[in-house]
C-alpha cells in the first residue's frame, strides 16, 4: 500500500533510514534526502508517499518545496523490490 504521509513519525524516519542503507549497499553512492526537512514536515500537507509491504518500507518518494518557488523529488526503492512490474494500491492517511 502506498501511505501518503502527512508529517513523518520516528517509526517512518526510522523506515526511510534503513530504506536509505539498504539501497546505498547495493547501488553505492549516497542519496539527497534532506533529513532535516523529513524531521520537521507538516502534519497538514502531504509531502512523502511512502510504500509499505506487510510492515515493511519498500519504496519513498518526498517532496522538498524551496522558497525560490522550485521543487525537488527524491525517491528510492528497496533494491530487492524493483522491476517487478507491481501494482500498487494508494491509501489517504
Amino acid at each position: 500500500m502506498i501511505e501518503q504521509a502527512r508529517g513523518l513519525n520516528q517509526a517512518a524516519l526510522e523506515a526511510i533510514a534503513g530504506l536509505e542503507r539498504r539501497s546505498v549497499a547495493a547501488d553505492g553512492g549516497r542519496l539527497k534526502l534532506e533529513w532535516g526537512a523529513l524531521r520537521t514536515r507538516p502534519a497538514d500537507a502531504v509531502r512523502d508517499l511512502l510504500w509499505w509491504d506487510n510492515g515493511r518500507l519498500l519504496g519513498f518518494l518526498g517532496i522538498y518545496g524551496y522558497r525560490t518557488g522550485r521543487f525537488e523529488v527524491t525517491g528510492m526503492v528497496d533494491p530487492d523490490h524493483r522491476r517487478r512490474g507491481a501494482s500498487l494500491r494508494w491509501h489517504s492517511a
